[in-house]
């Protein structure tokens, strides 16, 4: 049950990243599309758009540097946990009375672990950072000529960070009476769709789950860089023609950015032979059944 507790927490005022600082220009099929000086920098953007835009405020346009005060009410036990973090259910709402609508629920995660260098701010910015870039090539490639008719549309679930600014005695004293940040986001709409790892950081794909979609968008995303990154570790769902995939890992050639899961140009190479080598063996299956 979630907690009978309301939090106050709040979108850090100075780093809601969208993407916008990542400039793009036409570009004929599998060349540079986005610019590898611009993907060079980290994101520096201000508030607002897509979870603002979908707990309640109606104008998706505002920008403000002023703390926005948001009431969550999360489940006092995670649902889900990985190597690093745990990822728990909650309602998210700019008013209380809006909490426990459908269009309250949000997912929260946090890492497992926190002190000094562990699960800091910083952390959490490198995963808004990787959502958003993630999200702007999914964009990108779907409108791309690298993505032939009938192949499914990428889509990355948006990440932000929330900062709790209050403590209420509803946990049982099990937490400092410190700022907490949580990463937030939509639920995926699985729909009874099981959600899947389709691929690792590493060059590893499931068999089961290996789609030509899949391949030409983590292909896309290094020439399109100008060879300097690639989106991997894709996992979620598909519903219909389309694929929503949270949480992935950018491989890049600069090992000071993106954090623990940038494994560097032995990685790039080592994902991209296998990205060909599962699109070679597709190409052989369908001109088999042909």
């Amino acid at each position: 049950m979630l907690a009978k507790c309301v939090r106050a927490c709040r979108i850090r005022p100075y780093r809601w990243m969208i993407g916008c600082s990542v400039a793009s220009s036409s570009s004929s099929s599998m060349t540079t599309v986005f610019s590898p000086a611009s993907l060079r920098s980290p994101l520096q953007i201000g508030i607002v758009s897509a979870v603002v835009k979908a707990h309640g405020v109606s104008n998706s346009k505002t920008t403000t540097h002023q703390p926005m005060t948001f009431h969550v009410r999360r489940h006092l036990q995670p649902f889900a946990e990985g190597g690093t973090r745990i990822a728990f259910r909650a309602e998210m709402a700019m008013k209380k009375t809006a909490l426990g609508t459908s269009k309250s629920a949000v997912i929260l995660k946090t890492f497992k672990y926190h002190g000094r260098g562990i699960g800091n701010r910083n952390h959490y910015f490198n995963l808004m950072e990787m959502s958003s870039i993630a999200r702007r090539f999914a964009d990108a490639y779907n409108k791309s000529t690298d993505r032939p008719p009938g192949c499914a549309d990428i889509k990355i679930l948006p990440v932000a960070v929330i900062e709790r600014i209050r403590n209420d005695d509803c946990d049982g004293g099990n937490e400092a009476p410190t700022s907490r940040y949580f990463g937030v986001k939509s639920p995926l709409p699985t729909k009874g769709t099981a959600f899947t790892r389709f691929c690792n950081n590493t060059g590893y794909w499931d068999m089961d789950y290996v789609d030509k979609s899949l391949l030409l968008f983590c292909r896309y995303t290094f020439f399109a860089s100008g060879e300097y990154l690639m989106v991997t570790d894709l996992q979620g769902v598909k519903v219909g023609n389309t694929y929503y995939l949270t949480d992935p890992a950018i491989l890049c050639t600069d090992l000071g950015r993106f954090g623990q899961t940038n494994l560097g140009s032995l990685a790039i190479e080592k994902c991209m032979n296998a990205v060909n080598t599962r699109l070679h063996e597709l190409e052989e299956q369908e001109r088999n059944r042909a």
